[in-house]
């Protein structure tokens, strides 16, 4: 970043016209996803210390892959514009400034200067923060702030109408195949539930972070918008808990028992077996895109749930179609 560009961005954070280039320095942090922008690191002594993240949106020959990424970083600044104050008791990263011209988007956001964040030892506090979420925007909520915030109609990254190509790469035969067969039944199936709200649609360790007072908060809401919460749990432990050192069940309960605090209404809270039915699923959601793209995380564990869900929907035997699948899923969910 050019320093009269820092220097301007500094300024519109401050709102002070008395800075100089002298006062203010930055470094880039990284790029973003397939070279679409970058982060830097803008600190002007001890007044400001901000992350600020630049994407170019507008590209006429951007393949499909690209498109989705940019619509995803306008609803990142959608959220951060309209709905992160409709969560007030969710610790989230302060939004400084934004600039958003029709080719592209620039946040200026609260640098977590904390330690960093450990899995092992945070996992409760990230279920908090995460039932917190959900918690808060339960139910029609999540409509609502799909609607008047611009967030996605349908969160998570890896939700089927947005992956037809990993969908196609699956393998035809074995368990993988009976996968690719039930993967639109699960797919409505979670859009079914009747556990909806506003999922994050990315919990992974790199895009948790702790601020000075060590207090957990996330970042990276690009595919935040409506869906079931296990899509945000299934993800959340494939992709960052190691299963062997923690009891899930007992993780989830605490999630469990933090979101019944956060629902408002007492009918609306989801029982402990409804959770663990869309749990399952989530699982198979999550796993049918991995083995589309590629497996990591907690691979053994996952594939041993995915292949228990599928036993219990066909017996172990290919039902042949997504027709025979879907019937199969509403006689043993919903």
């Amino acid at each position: 970043m050019k320093p009269p560009e820092a220097l301007r961005l500094a300024k519109a954070c401050l709102d002070d016209e008395s800075l100089t280039e002298q006062s203010v320095s930055t470094r880039r942090v990284c790029s973003l996803w397939s070279g679409m922008g970058s982060i830097y690191e803008l600190r002007v002594a001890d007044r400001l210390h901000v992350a600020i993240k630049h994407v170019p949106v507008a590209n006429p020959k951007a393949t499909f892959g690209e498109r989705r990424k940019a619509v995803a970083y306008q609803v990142e600044a959608n959220f951060y514009e309209h709905a992160a104050s409709q969560f007030p008791t969710l610790r989230l990263p302060q939004l400084y400034h934004m600039e958003r011209p029709e080719n592209s988007i620039t946040l200026c956001l609260e640098w977590m200067s904390g330690p960093r964040y450990s899995s092992s030892s945070r996992v409760k506090d990230a279920l908090t923060w995460l039932a917190t979420l959900h918690g808060e925007s339960w139910g029609g909520r999540a409509d609502a702030l799909v609607a008047s915030c611009g967030l996605h109609a349908q969160g998570t990254y890896w939700h089927l109408d947005t992956r037809p190509e990993e969908h196609a790469q699956m393998p035809n035969r074995g368990w993988e195949g009976r996968l690719k067969r039930a993967a639109r039944a699960i797919h409505d199936a979670l859009q079914r539930d009747v556990m909806q709200c506003i999922v994050h649609g990315d919990v992974k360790e790199p895009n948790l972070l702790l601020d000075s007072n060590g207090v957990v908060t996330m970042c990276d809401f690009q595919y935040t918008g409506k869906g079931s919460p296990t899509q945000d749990l299934a993800y959340f432990f494939c992709s960052s808990v190691d299963t062997e050192e923690v009891d899930e069940e007992q993780l989830v309960r605490h999630y469990h028992q933090v979101l019944t605090q956060k629902i408002v209404d007492p009918s609306a809270i989801p029982s402990w077996d409804h959770l663990q039915l869309s749990m399952d699923l989530a699982y198979c959601d999550f796993c049918r895109f991995m083995s589309g793209w590629g497996y990591w995380g907690s691979v053994d564990d996952i594939q041993s749930r995915v292949k228990a869900v599928l036993n219990r929907l066909d017996n172990g035997k290919d039902l042949g179609s997504e027709e025979a699948y879907d019937a199969a899923i509403r006689r043993h969910f919903w």
